[in-house]
């Protein structure tokens, strides 16, 4: 208390009173860079993450990608293996003549076969080949080798006739040769996994609708009678009030799918999404009011505000949202024709909001102030789309138009206006099956 020719009098009074045409308005350059130096300075995190979740699903692709070095080596193996029992199989049809011409010494001209047994060399004696019959040749020269090869029933034979049956043998073709070398071993027929991964991205356009709540305005009435103010809001639309452009957003995900059968899978990532959209503001200093209706009753907060709906230096507020969601969901192949299949895909999508750099009207209209003191850390998001795929061997092509809408309001209900997001995007990614 201040006493002056014993006057007495407050000293906030007299402050206020003498300093009310002594305000001073700071320039719009000292308030951007107070507000890039409040401003937290984390996205470098935000392009670590989108890195990583670019780096991971391409070192998965990589690694699972089918060599040919494989498949290369199974036919050279395979064309050995067949040329060794050729061999093997040409020793043993010559012991038979040496057998065979031993006989013909001993007994003549003749030779009468019932059976014998050869013991192949490298083998054991158990894979002795048992001799049934014998194949013999035409003397007519002029017939072809088709013709003059005929199966008979055990007979006496002339050693010259058996000496030429075998030289036939051990004779093949060069086509048969060919033939044998490039048989391949049997193998196991591949089970296809039924988990798949895919890496995708969607740029987009971001919108949002607002719808003001303004039962607040009831109370407005009940303290202030006849007030101009309430009526005045009552009479207006905020979409219209605010000058609002849509922004471009994006998103890069990575997920895996689950094939129930050959149509219906499940799928289920990880996803980062950024959103943005532009508002008209004028610079400005003044408080921004917000009015909310609690525990039946009026209240309200007030905070610093920079911008205001009205005035002559014009400027654009850029609103963004930095976000990471769960997406999990199902797809349907509704179309399947060869290698083009046309599907159509939701989900629910978990929110987490990693950063907000947004601005919130009053709830008077007049002025914009920061968002982040209002913003929902958690949300949920939901999303449909119809792809269209195309299949090349172990991957999965696509593009599909997306539609994504925020289920949940974006601020805290103490903000009357509520705001739902939305965006269209073009989604293209690939899957690799395994």
């Amino acid at each position: 208390m201040i006493i002056n020719n014993n006057k007495e009098f407050e000293l906030e009074d007299f402050l206020n009173e003498e300093l009310e045409y002594s305000k001073m308005t700071p320039s719009s350059a000292v308030w951007d860079r107070i507000s890039k130096e409040v401003k937290p300075h984390y996205r470098w995190a935000l392009w670590v993450l989108t890195l990583l979740m670019l780096f991971v699903p391409y070192s998965l692709v990589m690694y699972y990608l089918p060599t040919k070095q494989g498949a290369s080596l199974a036919s050279n193996n395979s064309s050995n293996q067949t040329i060794l029992n050729f061999r093997d199989n040409n020793k043993s049809l010559t012991k038979a003549t040496n057998a065979s011409k031993a006989v013909g010494k001993s007994n003549g001209s003749v030779i009468e076969t019932t059976s014998s047994s050869i013991v192949n060399e490298g083998h054991s004696a158990e894979e002795d080949i048992s001799v049934t019959s014998i194949t013999e040749f035409a003397d007519n020269k002029t017939k072809s080798e088709a013709d003059a090869l005929q199966t008979v029933s055990l007979a006496p034979l002339k050693l010259s006739d058996m000496v030429n049956a075998h030289l036939n043998l051990i004779q093949p073709k060069k086509t048969a040769l060919k033939n044998s070398q490039t048989t391949l071993l049997p193998t196991k027929v591949k089970t296809a996994s039924k988990f798949s991964v895919e890496v995708y991205a969607t740029p987009s356009v971001s919108y949002r609708n607002l719808k003001d709540d303004k039962s607040r305005l009831q109370y407005y009435r009940d303290i202030y009678r006849n007030n101009p103010f309430t009526d005045n809001i009552a009479a207006k639309n905020v979409n219209t009030v605010l000058n609002q452009k849509a922004g471009f957003g994006k998103e890069i995900g990575i997920g895996t799918r689950y094939s129930l059968n050959s149509r219906w899978k499940l799928k289920a990532g990880l996803q980062f999404n950024v959103q943005q959209y532009s508002t008209e503001a004028f610079q400005t200093t003044g408080t921004a009011n917000y009015a909310f209706v609690k525990n039946n009753a009026l209240d309200s907060v007030s905070t610093k505000a920079l911008y205001a709906t009205d005035g002559t230096n014009k400027v654009d507020l850029n609103n963004t949202m930095y976000q990471l969601s769960i997406p999990i969901g199902i797809q349907w192949d509704a179309i399947k024709k060869k290698k083009f299949s046309l599907g159509i895909g939701a989900s629910i999508q978990p929110t987490y909001l990693l950063q907000d750099d947004t601005y919130v009207v009053s709830t008077d209209y007049k002025y914009f102030s920061k968002g982040s003191n209002f913003s929902k850390t958690w949300n949920i998001n939901s999303a449909v789309d119809l792809s269209f795929n195309y299949s090349n061997k172990d991957f999965i092509w696509y593009f599909a138009p997306q539609f994504r809408y925020q289920l949940g309001t974006t601020y805290q209900d103490i903000y009357s206006i509520k705001e739902h997001r939305w965006d269209l995007g073009l989604k293209i990614g690939v899957v690799k099956t395994f």
